[in-house]
Order: structure tokens, then C-alpha cells, then sequence
């Protein structure tokens, strides 16, 4: 998922129920929406490999979006969605800018 319009991303997941792009950080059903892609990417099975997603060694990590400017909530809501889907791999927060940051990490 990405930030900015013409990648696809916020807008457009907002746009498919008539909703402004910012609410895609706080609107239970953008969230559900957003958190359906992650789990049909991550329980996807590789059509090469035979491995699913969330299952692959080869896979570092999942990033939250790219250079997205989300709340601290969505981003702890959507890496303990991410981690409940997937114990085997990192969660990478995609926030744009600065990541001096450490809101972000919850210890769970």
C-alpha cells in the first residue's frame, strides 16, 4: 500500500466506499479492508515455489505501507494484525521521513 495517488494506495481503498483518503487511518472498514489484502498476500501461496507467503524464508520482512504518514494506533493495529498472521517474519513500519522514533513498539 502506498501514500501517494498515483502508486495506488490510501485513496484508493477510501475511494471504493465513498470515503476521504484520510479516514483510511481510522474507519473500521478501510482498516478491514486493508487488513483482507494483507491476509490474502501473506496466506498466498508462491504459484513457483509451492511455499505461502507467510511461510517463506526468503521473505525479511512486511512493511506497513510506503512512505505513509499514519497514526501510532494504525500502525500498531496493523503489525499486531501482521504478527497474528505470521510469527515468522519482521514488521517493518513504512512511515515516511524521520523514524527516530519509538512510539511505534509496543513490546508484545
Amino acid at each position: 500500500m502506498d501514500n501517494w495517488k498515483w502508486h495506488g494506495g490510501r485513496a484508493e481503498y477510501a475511494g471504493f466506499r465513498g470515503k476521504n483518503r484520510d479516514d483510511f487511518w481510522t474507519d473500521p472498514q478501510l482498516i478491514a479492508d486493508f487488513q483482507e489484502t494483507i491476509r490474502f498476500v501473506l496466506m498466498r501461496t508462491n504459484t513457483f515455489t509451492g511455499v505461502r507467503y507467510c511461510d517463506d524464508q526468503a521473505i525479511l520482512c512486511w512493511e506497513t505501507g510506503n512512505e505513509i504518514s499514519p497514526t501510532t494506533a494504525w500502525t500498531r493495529e496493523i503489525a499486531r494484525y501482521i504478527k497474528s498472521l505470521d510469527t515468522n517474519h519482521l514488521v517493518m513500519d513504512g512511515r515516511a521521513g524521520n523514524c527516530s522514533r519509538n512510539a511505534g513498539h509496543t513490546g508484545d
